[in-house]
């Protein structure tokens, strides 16, 4: 099944690029200078055009260099909620999922503590940890953010971290 979406992940974008390059224009030739040879359009029935290319994340969130045309303006990828955000806008997004991902994985494992000790509350190091009785084995800093100061209380709703770069980042329980 995962071959299968790659595949297809691998299809769409191919089409994708082709249809940005304007392979699909009746009647025109495609751009010459990216160093293609030109290919006419005629009215002969048309032949189906199957483009594979073999994608990774990087290819979906940044195309190559190669897949812009050359007299087309420099421009960050569009997503589909928006107009074009800048590269490391998406780098600081992915980076907020993980910062978030790691207070929840503590705030989760704060409440089954308490729960289960019959305690108010929680410290980082109650949680964290390679010893039979911890609930969390590590937490893994993204930014370099310090994660051990958080103290969990039985009446918080929320957890937060700070990286040093000022990002504040919050989980709701």
């Amino acid at each position: 099944m995962k071959n299968f979406l790659n595949l297809a992940a691998g299809v769409l974008l191919g089409l994708l690029v082709a249809w940005l390059l304007g392979l699909f224009r009746p009647g025109t030739t495609a751009p010459t200078d990216l160093g293609a040879t030109p290919i006419s359009v005629s009215s002969a029935p048309a032949r189906p055009v199957i483009v594979t290319v073999a994608a990774t994340r990087s290819d979906v969130v940044m195309p190559a260099a190669s897949a812009v045309p050359a007299h087309a303006p420099a421009a960050a990828p569009a997503t589909a909620s928006g107009p074009p955000v800048p590269a490391n806008s998406v780098r600081q997004q992915s980076r907020v999922k993980a910062m978030t991902n790691n207070l929840r994985v503590i705030g989760s494992a704060a409440q089954q503590f308490m729960g289960e000790k019959g305690v108010t509350q929680a410290s980082y190091y109650d949680l964290v940890g390679t010893d039979t009785d911890n609930y969390v084995r590590s937490v893994s800093p993204v930014m370099g953010e310090d994660y051990s100061g958080i103290i969990v209380s039985q009446t918080d709703t929320q957890v937060m971290v700070v990286a040093p770069d000022g990002t504040m980042v919050t989980f709701d329980f």
